[in-house]
C-alpha cells in the first residue's frame, strides 16, 4: 500500500507524517500493512525506537510491543510520549491527537 506524506510545518520547523492512501484503502489494499500513527508521530519528530523507549524508562522491546498495538500504553507514557514529540517538533499536540 502506497502512503502519502504529509508535511507539517511548525516553529521549530517541519514535521512529516506518513497516511495510508485512502483509495487504496477502500479497494482493499493489503491487510498486512496498516498505518501506525504512533509510529508516524515518532519518525515525523526524528527520535528512534531506542531514543523514546529509553525516555519513556522501557527496554526496546516493551517499546516496540505498545507502538505496533501488542502492549497498553500507561498514560503517564503517552503523556511523555507527547512531551518529547512536541519538544521536538515544537508543536501542541495532544495525547488524543497521537493515540487516538
Amino acid at each position: 500500500m502506497s502512503k502519502d506524506r504529509v508535511r507539517i510545518e511548525t516553529p521549530k520547523g517541519s514535521l512529516e507524517i506518513w497516511r495510508p492512501n485512502i483509495e487504496e484503502l477502500l479497494k482493499g489494499g493489503s491487510p498486512m500493512e496498516t498505518f501506525n500513527k504512533v509510529k508516524s508521530f515518532r519518525v515525523g519528530a526524528k527520535i528512534s525506537q531506542e531514543e523514546m523507549a529509553k525516555a519513556l524508562g522501557l527496554s526496546r522491546s516493551a517499546y516496540i510491543l505498545k507502538e505496533n498495538g501488542n502492549a497498553d500504553w500507561k498514560l503517564s507514557e503517552m503523556n511523555k510520549f507527547v512531551e518529547i514529540v512536541n519538544e521536538n517538533t515544537g508543536s501542541t499536540y495532544s495525547a488524543a491527537e497521537i493515540f487516538f
